[in-house]
């Protein structure tokens, strides 16, 4: 049976980081007091009052979230990357949070476009949209920018310029004509 708490701190109004305290919200099975709290991104979460009064809790877990992932972005951007080279020739990093990944790792040829063009969200775009990008020397670890060309889906087949169809078809024994 949980214990009654009939001695508790009145926390109704009060700020605590990013909480405002609205009412007293169930206690805890251990008799402990909570508040119903909003955050300024307004959710409203229940909260034990020794934890707002200790610092421990300041927002709903948005700002964690938020500082955790600015947190990796910086540590991305600043070149903190475990590069490893994969069979298929391409070199992809570890980049839990890196706005090109997809959660747990992230190509490193994305990634040198992506600050090539000063961590523009276009980029981020385009690469959810189902872009790739190709590697004009065939050399797939070659990752400068300028060995980079962004290919957009339904241009032309993945993995082929049209100057490599051209030659690839004229190699055949067909004559190719500009339109």
């Amino acid at each position: 049976m949980a214990r009654q708490n009939y001695n508790f701190i009145d926390e109704i109004g009060n700020q605590y980081t990013y909480l405002t305290v609205l009412e007293r919200g169930t206690n805890t099975k251990y008799g402990g007091v909570q508040w119903r709290c909003r955050c300024t991104c307004g959710t409203i979460k229940l909260v034990r009052g020794q934890h707002l009064r200790g610092g421990k809790i300041t927002s709903c877990g948005c700002r964690s979230r938020e500082i955790r992932t600015h947190w990796a972005r910086d540590r991305v951007t600043n070149g903190n990357i475990n590069w490893r080279p994969r069979p298929d020739g391409y070199v992809r990093g570890t980049a839990k949070y890196h706005p090109l990944g997809n959660g747990a790792m992230v190509y490193q040829h994305w990634h040198n476009f992506w600050l090539y063009h000063n961590r523009a969200d276009w980029v981020v775009e385009v690469r959810k949209s189902g872009a790739t990008l190709h590697h004009k020397n065939g050399i797939r670890d070659d990752n400068r920018p300028e060995n980079l060309e962004l290919r957009m889906p339904g241009q032309h087949p993945q993995g082929w310029s049209v100057e490599a169809m051209i030659e690839v078809l004229e190699g055949m024994g067909n004559r190719i004509e500009a339109p």
